[in-house]
């Protein structure tokens, strides 16, 4: 299946599976707080662990080198931000409880397309060549295509022996189809400028 039909795929998984979600945690947080209160403050330190944990991930630079890991780590935390969006049902005015689940339930219920659009957007194909160039250190050349754009690509990824599904890019350079080709950086460029930012 080629590059443009995973992402129309990709994007059609999500908003069958994403939008039910935060439908799906304002009940939760509904069932919860009638049936058992106490478990609400312990639910939610997860959940605000769980976000911060998934911002963190994403400004380090790490991705998942697994879609269904990346998609599940996506829907982990729209999860943990709607159901600590929820906890605005407790505010006991009613309009500051109405401004808060605006203010809070707008990202919510929009975040699941703008999670499917940026898939379909920044869908990146199946590296052409990979090359090992040292323990833990991996260049991956390649294509990646956006609606109405794409290039070419490269980069070099870090990963680490306990974690298989984590890498992070490290260096890289990229070209763009609509701009005059330049040239590109070759891996071991990129292995060199790795070096020279230790």
């Amino acid at each position: 299946m080629d590059t443009h039909w995973m992402s129309i795929l990709s994007f059609a998984l999500i908003i069958v599976i994403g939008t039910p979600i935060p439908l799906l945690v304002l009940y939760s947080f509904i069932v919860v707080r009638r049936a058992a209160p106490r478990l609400l403050n312990p639910i939610r330190m997860a959940s605000l662990a769980c976000l911060i944990a998934s911002l963190g991930f994403h400004y380090s630079g790490a991705r998942f080198t697994d879609g269904a890991a990346g998609f599940i780590a996506a829907i982990s935390a729209i999860g943990s931000y709607c159901f600590l969006s929820s906890s605005a049902f407790d505010i006991p005015s009613t309009p500051l409880r109405a401004a808060a689940l605006f203010t809070l339930g707008a990202p919510a219920c929009i975040v699941t397309v703008l999670v499917a659009v940026s898939s379909l957007l920044n869908t990146d194909a199946p590296p052409d060549r990979t090359e090992q160039m040292r323990p833990g250190l991996v260049c991956k050349e390649g294509g990646y295509g956006m609606v109405g754009a794409g290039g070419d690509q490269i980069g070099l990824y870090k990963s680490w022996p306990g974690f298989p599904l984590i890498e992070k890019r490290v260096a890289g350079d990229q070209s763009d189809d609509s701009a005059p080709k330049a040239q590109m950086s070759s891996c071991a460029d990129l292995l060199r400028q790795y070096d020279g930012q230790k």
